[in-house]
């Protein structure tokens, strides 16, 4: 499978994407008929996954695609790590009213041992620091107010790599 392939699974469609920048070969699985999308461990709930093989560029070109896809698209990820996502996400766009709203929701689901996924394209372009390199107060706190949203989602990955 490839980027650009298309199977049949269970009479639907599936498109292949890849997304290269967590590892090499790297491919997401979509599912338009359904509104999902696998994203294996490129997206995830307020966070991407670290970048292994690839570049940073290859990871932002990446999750980019996954910008393009409809709002209500259902976003099934690797891991369960929006707890500790939502905390970076604070930390770098604390003014974000709709992120400190979905940080209480999933502090209060992990809290009961509740998943806090599927999520959406749509809460994800809202909250996911990964997916909003072009947000001004991302830019301001990062101090990289005329870099390119490639240039910033490398500074964001970077710093939550340490975190």
């Amino acid at each position: 499978m490839a980027g650009g392939d298309t199977f049949q699974w269970a009479h639907r469609t599936v498109k292949v994407y890849d997304c290269p920048g967590h590892t090499a070969g790297h491919i997401a699985y979509h599912i338009p008929e359904d509104h999902s999308i696998f994203a294996g461990d490129t997206l995830f709930a307020m966070g991407c996954g670290r970048v292994f093989e690839g570049t940073m560029a290859d990871m932002w070109g990446s999750l980019d695609q996954f910008r393009k896809l409809k709002p209500h698209t259902f976003v099934y990820c690797g891991h369960e790590y929006t707890e500790a996502n939502a905390k970076f996400a604070l930390s770098v766009e604390p003014g974000n009213r709709k992120l400190q709203q979905r940080s209480i929701v999933i502090h209060n689901q992990r809290a009961k041992g509740e998943m806090t996924c599927p999520t959406t394209i749509g809460q994800e372009l809202d909250t996911n620091p990964f997916l909003r390199p072009d947000s001004a107060e991302i830019r301001k706190n990062l101090g990289m107010e005329n870099a390119t949203d490639a240039e910033v989602f490398a500074e964001l990955r970077e710093r939550k790599n340490k975190s």
